[in-house]
């Protein structure tokens, strides 16, 4: 009785450590598992991170464009107006030189026309030439 004892110890010892070893393999599959879900986040959140920034970049780009279009339409309407305002200050002088001209024509002395036109005496003499 004692062999067949010593036998069934022996079977229960090798069962134990066959036990031993699956609980072992469970624990690292189990390990495995948790660090793979944790890659999986890790890999998630990055995936996010680079999506978010791609995005920014172009919110941040059609801003710039946007930026960049508006500038150009306010450059253009500015440009305009100071076109409009230059082109409306020499079509001034250009009627004032041709009052002057005809001034002159009619005799009209030099300090005359300087006093009713701006013109200075140089700008007028000029006209004579």
């Amino acid at each position: 009785m004692l062999i067949f004892n010593e036998e069934k110890t022996k079977e229960i010892d090798s069962l134990s450590k066959e036990e031993m070893v699956m609980e072992e393999y469970r624990r690292d599959a189990e390990s495995a598992s948790v660090e793979e879900n944790v890659i999986g986040l890790y890999d998630k959140e990055l995936e996010d991170k680079m999506i978010q920034e791609a995005i920014n970049n172009r919110l941040l780009q059609e801003g710039k464009l946007e930026g960049i279009k508006e500038g150009k339409l306010e450059g253009l309407k500015e440009g305009k107006l100071e076109g409009l305002k230059e082109g409306k200050l020499e079509g001034l002088k250009e009627g004032i030189i041709a009052v002057a001209r005809e001034m002159l024509k009619r005799n009209v002395s030099i300090s005359d026309i300087s006093q009713y036109t701006g013109l200075s005496k140089q700008e007028i003499e000029e006209l004579i030439k």
